[in-house]
This record gives C-alpha cells, sequence and structure tokens, in this order.
C-alpha cells in the first residue's frame, strides 16, 4: 500500500541525536521502521517527549515549528 508522502494521512516525523541534533526527516513512521529498524509503535510512544528515546534517538513531530521540511 501506499505510505509516506504518498498516502494523505502519514505524519512527517523528524529525527534527533540524543543531545538534540537534527538527524533526518521521514515521510512517516512506517518509512522510519522500514529505513532503521526502529519498530514505529515506539517511536509513537515517544514522540514529542523530551525524556524518551527510541532507538536511541529523540523523534518529533515537527522541526523550529514547522511540520513540513
Amino acid at each position: 500500500g501506499r505510505f509516506g508522502d504518498n498516502h494523505n494521512r502519514s505524519i512527517p516525523v523528524f529525527q534527533f541525536s540524543s543531545d538534540g541534533i537534527f538527524i533526518k526527516r521521514f515521510a512517516s513512521t512506517k518509512e522510519v521502521e522500514i529505513e532503521t529498524g526502529i519498530a514505529r509503535n515506539s517511536i509513537f510512544v515517544c514522540i514529542d517527549k523530551p525524556n524518551r528515546k527510541a532507538g536511541g534517538f529523540i523523534w518529533k513531530k515537527t522541526y523550529n515549528g514547522l511540520e513540513n521540511l
């Protein structure tokens, strides 16, 4: 099926190091799971919670107030 930028319900996710440095934008949590092997359920639990990490990374739905880059 469609996912990421090709699906209208996908939510972009931004990956940051444990130090808060921006690493990469993913079009969806499914894309993260495919590229990194980090379970998307783990990412959902951690999104926008500064003290929670999945795969050793911080995950956010926005970057500098932007939802899309």
